[in-house]
């Protein structure tokens, strides 16, 4: 589809090119124009005060007076219709300025900052609409409770909610109802970039990475950490291995968003940041869902390790990744379908988590349909 694009392309550089010969001729005239009628009123002053002059009616002050007039006039009509064409300009290029200005942030720094953090998490009736979408509910009644210390799952199909409970207990969004509490208390009481900064580490399907060094990388949140730390960070990421191999080890740069490095090892180096960062309170968003079979067991393992004594969202298709998961809730058109442990939702005929064990273990059935060359999934 080059060529096509190509065109495309072409045809709206051309459109802003005709556009702009139109403007430069419409600015041509319009000036021109006006340059002509202040020079014509000049000389007609000039014509007819010379006249006036010599019949000795006006004195050579009023002529000079007049030609004063004459160009003050001029060139403030000229300066009026410039500045109207700017004023346009300038107000079609301030709406979405005057948008972002009018918006009022929830206070973000004057909560409470807890002493000690256990890691209780709860959610409390919680109903979502995104602002964009607000005839669409994302989440609706949904309640759940994480003990300190425990892995809980989040598994549904696409669209259902689950990387929006993990934005809502970030702050990135506030609840329409309900409540989501730490250690009993509700996030929207507490200091956002302390929760953030502190608290709750995310590690996502797509990590952010910054142009910049692994080192600089992995210690993004903790900037002033030393480099043993950060090697032992990456030791037990299983990316030590890979970044040692590397021409200039952790001072190589990994490029803009990280392209420089594979899926698997950038998502391993987002593991070593949050092992450094070390949250109480941990999200694991799809974390191995777009990574080949060796980089999903590397990673896995360093998850592991990264799980032990946090409080645990694990937000996930493949059911490999939250099977050792103390409890599993399954969403469904953003409410709770289902919850409980993996051997009691498998056991469960008909259940909404039997069915996507089941698809993902290749236990659907292709049945002969009317025509020998059609098949209907089961």
């Amino acid at each position: 589809m080059e060529d096509k694009e190509v065109a495309q392309y072409g045809e709206r550089v051309d459109e802003v090119y005709t556009l702009a010969q139109k403007e430069a001729m419409a600015r041509a005239v319009f000036f021109g124009s006006a340059g002509l009628c202040g020079n014509f009123a000049m000389l007609a002053v000039l014509w007819h005060g010379g006249h006036l002059l010599d019949a000795g009616i006006i004195s050579v002050g009023d002529i000079t007076a007049f030609l004063l007039y004459t160009v003050y006039v001029g060139t403030s009509i000229t300066g009026l219709a410039s500045f109207q064409a700017e004023l346009m300009k300038g107000l079609g290029a301030s709406t979405r300025m005057w948008e972002i200005l009018d918006a009022v942030p929830p206070p973000q720094q004057d909560g409470i900052r807890l002493d000690s953090v256990q890691g209780k998490v709860t959610f409390k009736g919680v109903a979502f609409k995104y602002p964009t979408r607000p005839e669409a509910e994302v989440l609706t009644d949904v309640s759940l409770n994480l003990e300190p210390g425990t892995v809980q799952a989040i598994v549904g199909a696409s669209g259902s909610g689950k990387s929006t409970l993990g934005s809502l207990l970030l702050r990135l969004y506030d609840t329409d109802a309900g409540t989501i509490e730490l250690d009993g208390v509700d996030v929207r009481d507490l200091d956002a970039y302390w929760l953030r900064d502190e608290v709750v580490g995310i590690v996502s399907q797509e990590p952010t990475l910054f142009s910049g060094t692994v080192a600089e990388n992995i210690a993004y949140s903790r900037a002033d950490t030393p480099l043993e730390d950060i090697q032992r960070a990456a030791q037990a990421a299983n990316a030590a291995t890979f970044i040692e191999g590397m021409p200039e080890g952790y001072n190589t740069m990994v490029g803009e968003r990280g392209m420089a490095l594979s899926g698997g090892q950038r998502q391993r180096i987002a593991v070593a940041r949050a092992l450094l960062k070390d949250p109480k309170v941990l999200v694991l968003d799809e974390a191995t869902s777009a990574l080949d079979a060796e980089s999903e067991h590397l990673v896995q393992e360093a998850l592991e390790r990264l799980m032990v004594g946090r409080t645990v969202i694990v937000i996930a298709h493949r059911l490999s990744t939250i099977q050792s998961a103390h409890s599993i809730a399954v969403l469904h058109e953003g409410k709770i379908g289902e919850i409980g442990s993996y051997e009691e939702l498998a056991a469960k005929d008909g259940g909404l988590f039997r069915r996507i064990r089941d698809i993902q273990h290749g236990q659907y059935k292709y049945l002969e349909a009317a025509t020998p060359n059609e098949n209907t999934l089961r």
